[in-house]
């Protein structure tokens, strides 16, 4: 029972912290240069 809910803990941050990091990304890419942006998109 701990167990399971140390692991739902752990998946619900490793999503949470997925979600910022992407966000965070795109905001950097977003605010870098147009063909850097370009290249970053096509390669994600």
């Amino acid at each position: 029972m701990v167990l399971l809910h140390t692991a739902l803990g752990i998946n619900h941050f490793s999503n949470l912290g997925k979600m910022v990091i992407y966000r965070a990304m795109t905001i950097f890419i977003n605010s870098l240069p147009v063909p850097v942006g370009s290249r970053s998109r096509f390669l994600n």
